[in-house]
């Protein structure tokens, strides 16, 4: 490469300038580099071709950079938000936060079922920093008793209402009445892609709540989460991870989508809410054992809220709503003969 580069110096230094110097192509190649061989030329073609995609492949790695940025400062705005937040609640002793964090498998209170638990008074509600309306002037009672069940096209707002519900959307107008707390032994939401955390088997199942540190969950508690384990078909699972194990991997890549809904039915069970929220909880399964777990879910006494597309839903609930994807919503007794 010395030898070339000393041809190359040479022959640029003895060229005599002219017009046909300057020229563009082939021209300004043959002129300049005559006196290079065969080989020479292709040699400095391969130097410059591999510059040339070096330089590109830089360019493509700061675009992918940028735009890993962008979202990373996104992520980290929403996350500032949520500290905020959590900075302007403080009504709640730190004693009670950890106390209402621990683990308690504990009997449900009765209530008053006539009442609703939940109510919404000519509610509309657009996704943040979006104004479009998804849902206008929605009224709606949710009671212990009466299972309902939310159809509608793809972005509707069937998810959106749950969101509203919940307290994690803000509402354009109307007012919403919440008459019991959020707690897992209460009221639990179900979403399509359930939320893993790092650690044992027991602490998927027990998620959001915790065991007190230093102590062993009760024997019938055990035994009842074994049984809802081999309920929901998750024997294989148990035996590979075992109940209390500490494990290394990450749950999303050693469980199928199906296996993740089918622990987290898990989860469910083991809560007994007297309210369920699920967001299309079972689109991964098969309707038979779609059937399996809301019979479950009956047979331990929830009141089930449900989003979903597959018409073999519609013989375990009791309401009907459906969102016509335009802001309408109609609410029936009996279901819609295209249940979408």
């Amino acid at each position: 490469m010395d030898n070339l580069s000393e041809k190359m110096s040479l022959n640029e230094a003895n060229a005599p300038v002219s017009p046909e110097t300057y020229s563009f192509g082939m021209f300004t190649l043959r002129r300049k580099y005559d006196n290079l061989t065969p080989s020479e030329l292709s040699a400095l073609i391969s130097v410059n071709a591999f510059v040339a995609i070096y330089l590109i492949s830089c360019f493509s790695s700061l675009i992918n950079i940028s735009t890993n940025i962008s979202e990373l400062g996104g992520l980290t705005h929403r996350i500032c938000e949520i500290l905020d937040s959590l900075k302007g609640n403080d009504s709640a002793s730190e004693a009670e936060l950890i106390r209402n964090s621990r683990m308690r498998l504990k009997s449900r209170t009765s209530g008053d079922t006539s009442d609703p638990v939940i109510e919404l008074q000519n509610v509309t509600f657009c996704a943040p920093r979006d104004s479009k309306i998804l849902v206008s002037n929605i009224s709606l009672q949710l009671s212990f008793g009466n299972n309902l069940l939310i159809t509608g096209k793809s972005s509707s707002g069937k998810t959106s209402l749950f969101r509203v519900i919940k307290g994690l959307w803000p509402i354009e107008e109307g007012k919403i009445t919440r008459k019991l707390p959020f707690q897992p032994s209460l009221i639990f939401f179900l979403p399509q892609h359930p939320l893993l955390t790092d650690g044992s088997l027991f602490e998927q199942i027990v998620y959001p709540l915790e065991l007190a540190k230093d102590t062993k969950p009760k024997d019938e508690d055990i035994d009842s989460i074994l049984s809802f384990i081999k309920y929901v078909e998750l024997e294989h699972v148990l035996l590979k991870a075992g109940l209390f194990d500490k494990v290394d991997w990450n749950w999303y890549d050693v469980l199928s989508p199906g296996e993740c809904q089918r622990l987290s039915f898990v989860r469910l069970f083991c809560h007994k809410p007297r309210m369920a929220f699920l967001d299309e909880a079972t689109s991964a399964l098969d309707m038979e054992l779609e059937e399996k777990l809301y019979k479950k879910c009956s047979e331990l006494g929830m009141t089930i809220i449900s989003i979903g597309h597959r018409s073999s839903l519609v013989k375990f609930h009791d309401s009907f709503l459906h969102l016509d994807g335009v802001a309408g919503w109609t609410l029936s007794s009996e279901p819609r003969t295209d249940v979408s």
